[in-house]
């Protein structure tokens, strides 16, 4: 019988565990009767590098 030593003979690969990207985001703008249009225009102009024809459809 061969002598064998377990821990001799076991190589262990180490795990590499890569992180999830982080989910996209869903923004939601509502058309209420509050909210001034000229205000939700520059809010997409400045948080979504949109034109303002862009903004405006």
């Amino acid at each position: 019988m061969a002598n064998i030593n377990p821990n001799q003979d076991l190589a262990i690969k180490p795990s590499v565990v890569k992180p999830k990207l982080p989910a996209m985001y869903k923004v939601l703008l509502l058309n209420d009767d509050y909210t001034p249009m000229e205000f939700v225009v520059e809010t997409i102009e400045r948080f979504f590098n949109k034109s303002r024809e862009q903004a405006t459809q």
